[in-house]
Protein backbone atom coordinates (compact mmCIF):
# COMPACT_ATOMS: atom_id res chain seq x y z
CA UNK A 1 0.00 0.00 0.00
CA UNK A 2 1.68 3.15 -1.24
CA UNK A 3 0.80 6.75 -0.56
CA UNK A 4 -2.63 6.66 -2.20
CA UNK A 5 -4.95 9.62 -1.84
CA UNK A 6 -8.07 7.71 -2.92
CA UNK A 7 -9.17 4.70 -0.90
CA UNK A 8 -12.42 3.24 0.37
CA UNK A 9 -13.11 4.06 4.02
CA UNK A 10 -15.20 0.94 4.52
CA UNK A 11 -12.36 -1.20 3.16
CA UNK A 12 -9.96 0.53 5.55
CA UNK A 13 -12.06 -0.71 8.50
CA UNK A 14 -12.96 -4.01 6.78
CA UNK A 15 -16.69 -3.23 6.93
CA UNK A 16 -19.66 -3.38 4.62
CA UNK A 17 -21.69 -0.26 3.90
CA UNK A 18 -24.60 -1.29 6.11
CA UNK A 19 -22.40 -1.76 9.19
CA UNK A 20 -23.79 -0.42 12.46
CA UNK A 21 -22.06 2.25 14.53
CA UNK A 22 -21.07 -0.37 17.13
CA UNK A 23 -19.40 -2.44 14.37
CA UNK A 24 -17.49 0.67 13.27
CA UNK A 25 -16.16 1.27 16.78
CA UNK A 26 -15.30 -2.41 17.26
CA UNK A 27 -13.42 -2.56 13.94
CA UNK A 28 -11.45 0.55 14.85
CA UNK A 29 -10.43 -0.92 18.21
CA UNK A 30 -9.35 -4.22 16.63
CA UNK A 31 -7.26 -2.55 13.94
CA UNK A 32 -5.74 -0.07 16.40
CA UNK A 33 -4.36 -2.97 18.40
CA UNK A 34 -2.54 -4.09 15.23
CA UNK A 35 -1.39 -0.83 13.63
CA UNK A 36 -1.07 1.75 16.42
CA UNK A 37 2.44 3.29 16.15
CA UNK A 38 2.99 3.10 19.92
CA UNK A 39 2.93 -0.69 19.65
CA UNK A 40 5.77 -0.60 17.10
CA UNK A 41 8.16 1.92 18.62
CA UNK A 42 11.74 1.45 17.52
CA UNK A 43 13.35 -0.95 19.95
CA UNK A 44 14.97 -4.32 20.18
CA UNK A 45 12.18 -6.17 18.31
CA UNK A 46 11.15 -3.55 15.76
CA UNK A 47 12.64 -1.62 12.87
CA UNK A 48 12.12 1.80 11.41
CA UNK A 49 10.41 0.23 8.34
CA UNK A 50 7.88 -1.47 10.62
CA UNK A 51 7.08 1.83 12.33
CA UNK A 52 6.57 3.63 9.01
CA UNK A 53 4.36 0.81 7.67
CA UNK A 54 2.27 0.78 10.86
CA UNK A 55 1.90 4.57 10.82
CA UNK A 56 0.69 4.61 7.23
CA UNK A 57 -1.88 1.88 7.85
CA UNK A 58 -3.05 3.51 11.09
CA UNK A 59 -3.52 6.88 9.38
CA UNK A 60 -6.01 5.30 6.96
CA UNK A 61 -7.77 3.45 9.78
CA UNK A 62 -8.00 6.60 11.90
CA UNK A 63 -9.27 8.73 9.01
CA UNK A 64 -11.89 6.11 8.17
CA UNK A 65 -13.08 5.99 11.77
CA UNK A 66 -13.19 9.79 12.06
CA UNK A 67 -15.60 9.92 9.10
CA UNK A 68 -17.61 6.71 9.53
CA UNK A 69 -17.84 7.17 13.28
CA UNK A 70 -19.91 10.32 12.79
CA UNK A 71 -23.46 9.98 11.44
CA UNK A 72 -23.38 13.28 9.55
CA UNK A 73 -19.97 12.77 7.95
CA UNK A 74 -20.82 9.17 7.10
CA UNK A 75 -24.00 10.23 5.26
CA UNK A 76 -21.98 12.90 3.44
CA UNK A 77 -19.31 10.35 2.46
CA UNK A 78 -21.90 7.83 1.23
CA UNK A 79 -23.29 10.50 -1.06
CA UNK A 80 -20.19 12.36 -2.26
CA UNK A 81 -17.25 10.06 -1.49
CA UNK A 82 -13.82 10.96 -0.16
CA UNK A 83 -13.51 13.89 -2.57
CA UNK A 84 -16.62 15.43 -1.04
CA UNK A 85 -15.17 15.01 2.46
CA UNK A 86 -11.93 16.73 1.39
CA UNK A 87 -13.94 19.53 -0.22
CA UNK A 88 -15.88 20.12 2.99
CA UNK A 89 -12.65 20.09 5.02
CA UNK A 90 -10.98 22.52 2.62
CA UNK A 91 -13.64 25.19 3.17
CA UNK A 92 -11.96 28.05 4.99
CA UNK A 93 -13.54 29.61 8.07
CA UNK A 94 -15.67 32.59 7.10
CA UNK A 95 -17.91 34.92 9.05
CA UNK A 96 -20.61 32.27 9.44
CA UNK A 97 -18.09 29.81 10.84
CA UNK A 98 -16.86 32.00 13.63
CA UNK A 99 -17.50 30.78 17.13
CA UNK A 100 -20.26 32.44 19.19
CA UNK A 101 -19.37 35.95 20.19
CA UNK A 102 -17.11 36.43 17.15
CA UNK A 103 -14.23 34.41 18.60
CA UNK A 104 -11.78 32.84 16.20
CA UNK A 105 -12.19 29.07 15.88
CA UNK A 106 -9.76 26.82 17.69
CA UNK A 107 -8.65 23.29 16.87
CA UNK A 108 -11.22 21.71 19.20
CA UNK A 109 -14.08 23.48 17.39
CA UNK A 110 -12.99 22.50 13.86
CA UNK A 111 -14.88 19.20 13.74
CA UNK A 112 -18.08 20.86 14.99
CA UNK A 113 -17.73 23.61 12.40
CA UNK A 114 -17.06 21.02 9.71
CA UNK A 115 -20.26 19.21 10.69
CA UNK A 116 -22.14 22.53 10.39
CA UNK A 117 -20.71 23.03 6.89
CA UNK A 118 -21.72 19.52 5.90
CA UNK A 119 -25.25 20.06 7.23
CA UNK A 120 -25.54 23.26 5.23
CA UNK A 121 -24.32 21.51 2.08
CA UNK A 122 -26.80 18.68 2.61
CA UNK A 123 -29.67 21.14 3.12
CA UNK A 124 -28.60 22.90 -0.09
CA UNK A 125 -28.64 19.56 -1.91
CA UNK A 126 -32.16 18.91 -0.65
CA UNK A 127 -33.26 22.31 -1.96
CA UNK A 128 -31.76 21.51 -5.36
CA UNK A 129 -33.63 18.20 -5.35
CA UNK A 130 -36.88 20.05 -4.65
CA UNK A 131 -36.13 22.41 -7.53
CA UNK A 132 -35.61 19.44 -9.83
CA UNK A 133 -39.10 18.29 -8.92
CA UNK A 134 -40.39 21.23 -10.99
CA UNK A 135 -39.42 19.23 -14.06
CA UNK A 136 -38.57 22.18 -16.29
CA UNK A 137 -38.91 21.23 -19.95
CA UNK A 138 -38.31 23.41 -22.98
CA UNK A 139 -37.76 23.11 -26.70
CA UNK A 140 -36.88 25.39 -29.59
CA UNK A 141 -37.13 24.46 -33.25
CA UNK A 142 -35.92 26.55 -36.17
CA UNK A 143 -36.73 24.93 -39.50
CA UNK A 144 -35.23 26.02 -42.82
CA UNK A 145 -35.41 24.97 -46.44
CA UNK A 146 -32.54 24.96 -48.92
CA UNK A 147 -34.24 24.08 -52.18
CA UNK A 148 -32.58 24.22 -55.60
CA UNK A 149 -32.75 27.39 -57.69
CA UNK A 150 -35.15 26.96 -60.66
CA UNK A 151 -33.48 26.46 -64.04
CA UNK A 152 -30.03 26.21 -62.44
CA UNK A 153 -27.56 23.62 -61.26
CA UNK A 154 -28.92 21.30 -58.61
CA UNK A 155 -26.25 22.07 -56.06
CA UNK A 156 -27.05 25.79 -55.99
CA UNK A 157 -29.41 26.54 -53.10
CA UNK A 158 -32.02 29.10 -52.18
CA UNK A 159 -32.39 29.38 -48.42
CA UNK A 160 -35.55 30.42 -46.60
CA UNK A 161 -36.99 30.09 -43.11
CA UNK A 162 -39.92 27.68 -42.92
CA UNK A 163 -41.11 28.05 -39.34
CA UNK A 164 -40.03 28.40 -35.74
CA UNK A 165 -41.61 26.71 -32.73
CA UNK A 166 -41.08 27.06 -29.01
CA UNK A 167 -42.55 25.31 -25.98
CA UNK A 168 -42.00 25.46 -22.23
CA UNK A 169 -43.52 23.57 -19.33
CA UNK A 170 -43.05 23.34 -15.58
CA UNK A 171 -44.08 20.58 -13.17
CA UNK A 172 -45.58 21.18 -9.75
CA UNK A 173 -45.48 18.39 -7.18
CA UNK A 174 -48.79 18.94 -5.39
CA UNK A 175 -48.23 15.80 -3.32
CA UNK A 176 -46.43 12.48 -3.53
CA UNK A 177 -49.31 11.08 -5.59
CA UNK A 178 -50.34 14.12 -7.62
CA UNK A 179 -48.25 16.13 -10.09
CA UNK A 180 -49.40 18.94 -12.34
CA UNK A 181 -47.83 20.45 -15.46
CA UNK A 182 -48.49 23.81 -17.03
CA UNK A 183 -46.91 24.97 -20.26
CA UNK A 184 -47.28 26.94 -23.43
CA UNK A 185 -46.25 26.54 -27.05
CA UNK A 186 -46.01 28.86 -30.03
CA UNK A 187 -45.61 28.27 -33.77
CA UNK A 188 -44.69 31.00 -36.25
CA UNK A 189 -44.57 30.57 -40.04
CA UNK A 190 -41.52 32.01 -41.70
CA UNK A 191 -43.16 33.04 -44.98
CA UNK A 192 -45.90 35.38 -43.75
CA UNK A 193 -45.31 35.62 -40.01
CA UNK A 194 -48.65 34.01 -39.17
CA UNK A 195 -48.63 31.93 -36.04
CA UNK A 196 -50.56 30.16 -33.34
CA UNK A 197 -50.20 29.70 -29.61
CA UNK A 198 -51.36 26.99 -27.26
CA UNK A 199 -51.78 26.74 -23.50
CA UNK A 200 -51.28 23.28 -22.00
CA UNK A 201 -52.40 21.78 -18.69
CA UNK A 202 -51.90 18.21 -17.51
CA UNK A 203 -52.07 16.26 -14.25
CA UNK A 204 -50.79 12.83 -13.29
CA UNK A 205 -52.34 11.12 -10.27
CA UNK A 206 -51.37 7.77 -8.77
CA UNK A 207 -54.58 6.05 -7.73
CA UNK A 208 -52.72 3.04 -6.38
CA UNK A 209 -49.42 1.16 -6.63
CA UNK A 210 -50.44 -0.19 -10.05
CA UNK A 211 -52.84 2.45 -11.38
CA UNK A 212 -52.33 6.00 -12.63
CA UNK A 213 -54.64 8.60 -14.20
CA UNK A 214 -53.52 11.33 -16.59
CA UNK A 215 -55.65 14.26 -17.70
CA UNK A 216 -54.54 16.92 -20.20
CA UNK A 217 -56.18 19.93 -21.84
CA UNK A 218 -54.75 22.10 -24.63
CA UNK A 219 -56.29 25.50 -25.35
CA UNK A 220 -55.67 26.92 -28.82
CA UNK A 221 -59.16 28.02 -29.85
CA UNK A 222 -62.70 28.28 -28.63
CA UNK A 223 -62.86 24.60 -27.66
CA UNK A 224 -59.98 22.80 -25.87
CA UNK A 225 -58.53 19.43 -26.80
CA UNK A 226 -59.01 17.04 -23.87
CA UNK A 227 -57.08 13.82 -23.31
CA UNK A 228 -57.87 11.35 -20.49
CA UNK A 229 -55.96 8.09 -19.98
CA UNK A 230 -56.09 5.41 -17.28
CA UNK A 231 -53.08 3.08 -17.06
CA UNK A 232 -53.02 -0.08 -14.95
CA UNK A 233 -50.63 -3.01 -14.57
CA UNK A 234 -53.01 -5.97 -14.50
CA UNK A 235 -50.10 -8.39 -14.00
CA UNK A 236 -46.34 -7.93 -13.53
CA UNK A 237 -46.00 -8.70 -17.25
CA UNK A 238 -48.95 -6.82 -18.77
CA UNK A 239 -50.05 -3.18 -18.78
CA UNK A 240 -53.39 -1.86 -20.09
CA UNK A 241 -54.23 1.73 -21.01
CA UNK A 242 -57.71 3.14 -21.66
CA UNK A 243 -57.80 6.50 -23.39
CA UNK A 244 -60.35 9.01 -24.63
CA UNK A 245 -59.49 12.05 -26.76
CA UNK A 246 -61.98 14.86 -27.33
CA UNK A 247 -61.39 17.62 -29.90
CA UNK A 248 -63.53 19.93 -32.05
CA UNK A 249 -63.29 17.32 -34.83
CA UNK A 250 -64.77 14.51 -32.73
CA UNK A 251 -64.04 11.90 -30.06
CA UNK A 252 -61.70 8.91 -30.17
CA UNK A 253 -61.71 5.95 -27.77
CA UNK A 254 -58.71 3.62 -27.66
CA UNK A 255 -57.49 0.58 -25.73
CA UNK A 256 -53.80 -0.36 -25.60
CA UNK A 257 -52.37 -3.61 -24.22
CA UNK A 258 -48.60 -3.99 -23.67
CA UNK A 259 -47.68 -7.57 -22.62
CA UNK A 260 -44.19 -8.97 -22.07
CA UNK A 261 -44.07 -12.03 -24.33
CA UNK A 262 -40.61 -13.11 -23.16
CA UNK A 263 -37.91 -11.64 -20.95
CA UNK A 264 -36.60 -9.52 -23.84
CA UNK A 265 -39.63 -9.26 -26.17
CA UNK A 266 -42.57 -6.97 -25.57
CA UNK A 267 -45.72 -6.67 -27.69
CA UNK A 268 -48.34 -3.95 -28.09
CA UNK A 269 -51.90 -3.89 -29.44
CA UNK A 270 -53.98 -0.73 -29.88
CA UNK A 271 -57.61 -0.58 -30.92
CA UNK A 272 -59.22 2.81 -31.61
CA UNK A 273 -62.79 3.77 -32.58
CA UNK A 274 -64.46 7.10 -33.22
CA UNK A 275 -63.06 10.05 -35.13
CA UNK A 276 -59.63 8.42 -35.68
CA UNK A 277 -60.22 4.64 -35.84
CA UNK A 278 -57.49 2.13 -36.44
CA UNK A 279 -55.58 -0.95 -35.32
CA UNK A 280 -51.89 -0.97 -34.44
CA UNK A 281 -49.75 -4.03 -33.64
CA UNK A 282 -46.13 -3.76 -32.55
CA UNK A 283 -43.19 -5.76 -31.21
CA UNK A 284 -40.11 -4.50 -29.35
CA UNK A 285 -37.11 -6.74 -28.70
CA UNK A 286 -34.11 -5.76 -26.60
CA UNK A 287 -30.82 -7.50 -26.02
CA UNK A 288 -30.27 -8.67 -22.45
CA UNK A 289 -26.49 -8.15 -22.66
CA UNK A 290 -26.14 -4.93 -24.70
CA UNK A 291 -28.05 -1.84 -25.80
CA UNK A 292 -29.10 -3.30 -29.15
CA UNK A 293 -32.83 -3.41 -29.89
CA UNK A 294 -35.31 -3.87 -32.70
CA UNK A 295 -38.93 -2.83 -33.06
CA UNK A 296 -41.60 -3.23 -35.71
CA UNK A 297 -45.09 -1.76 -35.97
CA UNK A 298 -47.94 -2.06 -38.44
CA UNK A 299 -50.97 0.20 -38.33
CA UNK A 300 -54.23 0.20 -40.27
CA UNK A 301 -56.61 3.13 -40.76
CA UNK A 302 -59.56 3.44 -43.14
CA UNK A 303 -58.02 3.77 -46.58
CA UNK A 304 -54.47 3.86 -45.27
CA UNK A 305 -51.81 1.79 -43.50
CA UNK A 306 -48.14 1.88 -42.61
CA UNK A 307 -45.39 -0.56 -41.71
CA UNK A 308 -42.41 0.81 -39.77
CA UNK A 309 -39.28 -0.90 -38.45
CA UNK A 310 -36.40 0.38 -36.37
CA UNK A 311 -33.07 -1.31 -35.71
CA UNK A 312 -30.81 0.09 -33.00
CA UNK A 313 -27.12 -0.69 -32.81
CA UNK A 314 -25.26 0.53 -29.70
CA UNK A 315 -21.54 -0.40 -29.84
CA UNK A 316 -20.73 1.70 -26.76
CA UNK A 317 -22.57 3.41 -23.93
CA UNK A 318 -22.09 6.88 -25.47
CA UNK A 319 -23.00 6.18 -29.13
CA UNK A 320 -25.91 4.54 -30.92
CA UNK A 321 -27.15 4.20 -34.51
CA UNK A 322 -30.77 3.70 -35.52
CA UNK A 323 -32.06 2.69 -38.94
CA UNK A 324 -35.81 2.94 -39.55
CA UNK A 325 -37.32 1.92 -42.91
CA UNK A 326 -41.05 2.47 -43.47
CA UNK A 327 -43.65 1.61 -46.10
CA UNK A 328 -47.08 3.18 -46.56
CA UNK A 329 -49.62 4.07 -49.20
CA UNK A 330 -47.67 7.27 -49.85
CA UNK A 331 -44.47 5.38 -50.68
CA UNK A 332 -41.33 4.24 -48.92
CA UNK A 333 -39.18 6.08 -46.42
CA UNK A 334 -35.88 5.63 -44.64
CA UNK A 335 -34.59 7.40 -41.53
CA UNK A 336 -31.10 7.06 -40.05
CA UNK A 337 -30.25 8.53 -36.65
CA UNK A 338 -26.94 8.84 -34.85
CA UNK A 339 -26.81 9.73 -31.14
CA UNK A 340 -23.72 10.84 -29.25
CA UNK A 341 -23.79 11.19 -25.44
CA UNK A 342 -21.16 13.43 -23.88
CA UNK A 343 -19.09 12.53 -20.85
CA UNK A 344 -21.11 14.73 -18.47
CA UNK A 345 -24.10 12.39 -18.84
CA UNK A 346 -26.46 15.35 -19.37
CA UNK A 347 -25.84 16.29 -23.00
CA UNK A 348 -26.76 14.41 -26.16
CA UNK A 349 -26.41 15.22 -29.85
CA UNK A 350 -28.71 13.65 -32.47
CA UNK A 351 -28.32 13.97 -36.23
CA UNK A 352 -30.97 12.50 -38.52
CA UNK A 353 -31.43 12.04 -42.25
CA UNK A 354 -34.89 11.31 -43.74
CA UNK A 355 -35.12 9.92 -47.24
CA UNK A 356 -38.20 9.45 -49.39
CA UNK A 357 -38.60 8.81 -53.08
CA UNK A 358 -38.99 12.53 -53.85
CA UNK A 359 -37.52 14.34 -50.82
CA UNK A 360 -34.62 14.45 -48.40
CA UNK A 361 -34.16 16.40 -45.14
CA UNK A 362 -31.70 16.65 -42.26
CA UNK A 363 -32.23 17.37 -38.57
CA UNK A 364 -29.68 18.28 -35.89
CA UNK A 365 -30.86 18.18 -32.27
CA UNK A 366 -28.97 19.26 -29.17
CA UNK A 367 -30.39 18.07 -25.82
CA UNK A 368 -29.29 18.93 -22.32
CA UNK A 369 -31.34 17.99 -19.26
CA UNK A 370 -34.86 19.15 -20.10
CA UNK A 371 -33.88 21.52 -22.92
CA UNK A 372 -33.94 20.60 -26.60
CA UNK A 373 -32.80 22.65 -29.59
CA UNK A 374 -33.70 21.27 -33.01
CA UNK A 375 -32.60 22.56 -36.43
CA UNK A 376 -34.29 20.71 -39.32
CA UNK A 377 -33.45 21.64 -42.90
CA UNK A 378 -35.19 20.46 -46.08
CA UNK A 379 -32.69 19.92 -48.88
CA UNK A 380 -35.05 18.68 -51.58
CA UNK A 381 -38.84 19.21 -51.41
CA UNK A 382 -41.34 16.86 -53.00
CA UNK A 383 -42.62 19.52 -55.37
CA UNK A 384 -39.16 19.74 -56.97
CA UNK A 385 -39.55 16.33 -58.59
CA UNK A 386 -37.59 13.06 -58.29
CA UNK A 387 -34.52 13.13 -56.07
CA UNK A 388 -31.31 13.41 -58.14
CA UNK A 389 -28.25 11.35 -57.26
CA UNK A 390 -26.16 14.51 -56.75
CA UNK A 391 -28.63 15.83 -54.16
CA UNK A 392 -28.59 12.48 -52.38
CA UNK A 393 -24.78 12.56 -52.28
CA UNK A 394 -24.84 16.11 -50.86
CA UNK A 395 -27.34 15.07 -48.15
CA UNK A 396 -25.22 12.08 -47.14
CA UNK A 397 -22.10 14.26 -47.04
CA UNK A 398 -23.81 16.80 -44.76
CA UNK A 399 -25.21 14.02 -42.57
CA UNK A 400 -21.76 12.54 -41.99
CA UNK A 401 -20.28 15.95 -41.12
CA UNK A 402 -21.20 15.94 -37.38
CA UNK A 403 -19.73 12.49 -36.60
CA UNK A 404 -16.67 13.21 -38.74
CA UNK A 405 -16.14 16.50 -36.90
CA UNK A 406 -16.49 14.78 -33.52
CA UNK A 407 -14.04 12.06 -34.55
CA UNK A 408 -11.57 14.66 -35.77
CA UNK A 409 -11.90 16.60 -32.52
CA UNK A 410 -11.38 13.43 -30.48
CA UNK A 411 -8.34 12.51 -32.58
CA UNK A 412 -6.82 15.96 -32.16
CA UNK A 413 -7.47 15.81 -28.41
CA UNK A 414 -5.86 12.36 -28.20
CA UNK A 415 -2.84 13.48 -30.20
CA UNK A 416 -2.43 16.58 -28.03
CA UNK A 417 -2.75 14.52 -24.84
CA UNK A 418 -0.24 11.99 -26.14
CA UNK A 419 2.23 14.75 -27.04
CA UNK A 420 1.81 16.38 -23.63
CA UNK A 421 2.27 13.02 -21.90
CA UNK A 422 5.45 12.33 -23.85
CA UNK A 423 6.77 15.77 -22.97
CA UNK A 424 6.01 15.32 -19.26
CA UNK A 425 7.48 11.81 -19.30
CA UNK A 426 10.66 13.08 -20.94
CA UNK A 427 10.92 15.87 -18.37
CA UNK A 428 10.40 13.39 -15.56
CA UNK A 429 13.05 11.05 -16.97
CA UNK A 430 15.47 13.94 -17.19
CA UNK A 431 14.82 14.81 -13.55
CA UNK A 432 15.14 11.17 -12.50
CA UNK A 433 18.36 10.87 -14.47
CA UNK A 434 19.80 13.95 -12.85
CA UNK A 435 18.64 12.65 -9.48
CA UNK A 436 20.42 9.36 -10.09
CA UNK A 437 23.61 11.20 -11.01
CA UNK A 438 23.28 13.26 -7.85
CA UNK A 439 22.58 10.36 -5.54
CA UNK A 440 23.64 11.12 -2.04
CA UNK A 441 23.15 14.85 -2.71
CA UNK A 442 19.37 15.08 -2.25
CA UNK A 443 18.36 14.21 -5.85
CA UNK A 444 15.13 12.58 -6.98
CA UNK A 445 14.74 8.90 -6.04
CA UNK A 446 15.05 6.27 -8.71
CA UNK A 447 11.89 4.52 -9.96
CA UNK A 448 13.25 1.17 -8.84
CA UNK A 449 13.94 2.66 -5.39
CA UNK A 450 10.35 3.88 -5.15
CA UNK A 451 9.06 0.42 -6.12
CA UNK A 452 11.39 -1.22 -3.60
CA UNK A 453 10.15 1.17 -0.88
CA UNK A 454 6.51 0.35 -1.64
CA UNK A 455 7.27 -3.38 -1.66
CA UNK A 456 9.15 -3.16 1.66
CA UNK A 457 6.33 -1.21 3.31
CA UNK A 458 3.70 -3.68 2.09
CA UNK A 459 5.86 -6.56 3.32
CA UNK A 460 6.10 -4.97 6.79
CA UNK A 461 2.32 -4.51 6.88
CA UNK A 462 1.78 -8.17 5.99
CA UNK A 463 4.16 -9.12 8.78
CA UNK A 464 2.20 -6.98 11.24
CA UNK A 465 -1.07 -8.74 10.47
CA UNK A 466 0.38 -12.28 10.26
CA UNK A 467 -0.70 -13.17 13.81
CA UNK A 468 -4.20 -11.80 13.21
CA UNK A 469 -4.43 -13.81 9.99
CA UNK A 470 -3.44 -17.02 11.81
CA UNK A 471 -6.04 -16.36 14.51
CA UNK A 472 -8.76 -15.84 11.90
CA UNK A 473 -7.63 -18.94 10.02
CA UNK A 474 -7.86 -21.09 13.15
CA UNK A 475 -11.38 -19.82 13.86
CA UNK A 476 -12.57 -20.45 10.30
CA UNK A 477 -11.02 -23.92 10.12
CA UNK A 478 -12.74 -24.87 13.39
CA UNK A 479 -16.16 -23.86 12.02
CA UNK A 480 -15.48 -25.12 8.46
CA UNK A 481 -15.90 -21.56 7.23
CA UNK A 482 -13.93 -19.42 4.78
CA UNK A 483 -10.20 -20.18 4.70
CA UNK A 484 -7.89 -18.34 2.30
CA UNK A 485 -5.46 -21.00 1.07
CA UNK A 486 -3.57 -18.74 -1.33
CA UNK A 487 -4.00 -15.22 -2.68
CA UNK A 488 -1.76 -13.41 -5.14
CA UNK A 489 -2.00 -9.93 -6.63
CA UNK A 490 -0.23 -8.89 -9.80
CA UNK A 491 0.27 -10.01 -13.37
CA UNK A 492 -2.70 -11.89 -14.86
CA UNK A 493 -0.45 -14.51 -16.41
CA UNK A 494 1.42 -15.31 -13.18
CA UNK A 495 -1.05 -15.01 -10.27
CA UNK A 496 -2.51 -18.50 -10.76
CA UNK A 497 0.90 -20.22 -10.92
CA UNK A 498 1.53 -22.27 -7.79
CA UNK A 499 5.29 -21.73 -8.01
CA UNK A 500 4.97 -17.95 -8.40
CA UNK A 501 7.48 -16.34 -6.11
CA UNK A 502 6.47 -12.71 -6.38
CA UNK A 503 9.21 -10.54 -7.79
CA UNK A 504 8.10 -7.45 -9.67
CA UNK A 505 5.03 -9.21 -11.08
CA UNK A 506 3.19 -10.91 -8.18
CA UNK A 507 2.83 -10.30 -4.45
CA UNK A 508 1.50 -12.88 -1.96
CA UNK A 509 -1.45 -11.37 -0.04
CA UNK A 510 -2.84 -14.53 1.59
CA UNK A 511 -2.43 -13.17 5.13
CA UNK A 512 -3.76 -9.76 4.15
CA UNK A 513 -7.04 -11.29 2.97
CA UNK A 514 -7.26 -13.88 5.74
CA UNK A 515 -7.03 -11.12 8.35
CA UNK A 516 -10.06 -9.44 6.72
CA UNK A 517 -12.36 -12.48 6.95
CA UNK A 518 -15.27 -11.84 9.32
CA UNK A 519 -17.93 -14.45 10.09
CA UNK A 520 -16.87 -16.59 7.09
CA UNK A 521 -17.22 -13.69 4.66
CA UNK A 522 -14.74 -11.56 2.72
CA UNK A 523 -15.85 -8.29 1.16
CA UNK A 524 -13.79 -5.77 -0.85
CA UNK A 525 -15.23 -2.73 -2.59
CA UNK A 526 -14.66 -1.66 -6.20
CA UNK A 527 -11.68 0.60 -5.48
CA UNK A 528 -8.12 -0.31 -6.44
CA UNK A 529 -6.87 -3.17 -4.27
CA UNK A 530 -3.40 -1.61 -4.18
CA UNK A 531 -4.77 0.76 -1.50
CA UNK A 532 -5.31 -2.11 0.99
CA UNK A 533 -2.82 -2.82 3.80
CA UNK A 534 -0.23 -5.36 2.66
CA UNK A 535 -0.92 -4.64 -1.03
CA UNK A 536 1.05 -2.67 -3.58
CA UNK A 537 0.96 -2.55 -7.35
CA UNK A 538 3.76 -4.85 -8.57
CA UNK A 539 3.08 -3.76 -12.15
CA UNK A 540 4.00 -0.17 -11.37
CA UNK A 541 7.62 -0.88 -12.21
CA UNK A 542 9.06 -0.42 -15.67
CA UNK A 543 7.87 -2.99 -18.18
CA UNK A 544 4.79 -3.94 -16.16
CA UNK A 545 2.40 -1.10 -17.06
CA UNK A 546 0.51 -2.48 -20.05
CA UNK A 547 -2.24 -4.19 -18.01
CA UNK A 548 -3.97 -3.62 -14.70
CA UNK A 549 -3.12 -6.13 -11.94
CA UNK A 550 -5.61 -8.82 -10.90
CA UNK A 551 -6.33 -10.65 -7.65
CA UNK A 552 -6.28 -14.45 -7.57
CA UNK A 553 -7.88 -16.21 -4.58
CA UNK A 554 -7.77 -19.92 -3.77
CA UNK A 555 -10.05 -20.62 -0.81
CA UNK A 556 -11.88 -23.38 1.02
CA UNK A 557 -15.47 -23.05 2.26
CA UNK A 558 -17.50 -25.88 3.74
CA UNK A 559 -14.78 -28.35 2.87
CA UNK A 560 -14.88 -27.46 -0.84
CA UNK A 561 -11.98 -25.67 -2.53
CA UNK A 562 -12.56 -23.00 -5.16
CA UNK A 563 -10.53 -20.54 -7.22
CA UNK A 564 -11.52 -17.10 -8.47
CA UNK A 565 -9.80 -14.18 -10.21
CA UNK A 566 -10.95 -10.58 -9.80
CA UNK A 567 -10.01 -7.41 -11.65
CA UNK A 568 -8.31 -4.57 -9.81
CA UNK A 569 -11.52 -2.51 -9.68
CA UNK A 570 -13.91 -5.46 -9.37
CA UNK A 571 -15.75 -5.91 -6.03
CA UNK A 572 -15.03 -9.11 -4.10
CA UNK A 573 -17.62 -11.01 -2.08
CA UNK A 574 -16.77 -14.51 -0.83
CA UNK A 575 -18.13 -17.08 -0.61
Amino acid sequence: MGGHEEFDLYDALNLQRDASMEEVRSAFRDLSRIYHPDKHAVGLNSTNDAVVAAEQAFLQVHRAYRVLGDDVLRAFYDRYGLSGIRLAESLSDDEEDLAPGGQVTVAEDRLKLLEDRVLRLMRRNKELRVQRLLGLQGSFTLAAAAGPVPHAAHLRRRYRLQYSAMSHSVQLAVSDKLKANIGCAAHVQGANGAGAAKLMFSTLARLGPLTSLRAAANFSGTFPDVDLSLTRSVTPHCMVQQRVQVSPDGTTFSLTVNPWLTRTLRGSLRLAVGEDPGVTVGLVGRSSTSGHSARSQISFQPGDGELTTQLKYKPSKDFSFKLGPSLSAHGWGLQATCTKAFTDGLTKLHWVIRLRARSVSLRLTFCRCGLRFAFPIELWPEVAGPLPARELGLALLLWTAPPASLRLLQWLTRVGHHAASNFLRASKEDKLGSGARESGEGGFPDVSEMAATAAAMASEQRRLIASEAERRRSEEVARRGLEILAARYGDRNDVALKDSNGGCRVVDVSNSLMARVRHSRLHLSGTSKSTLPGFYNPRGTEGCEDQAPVLYIHYRFGGIEREQTFGDLEPVLLP
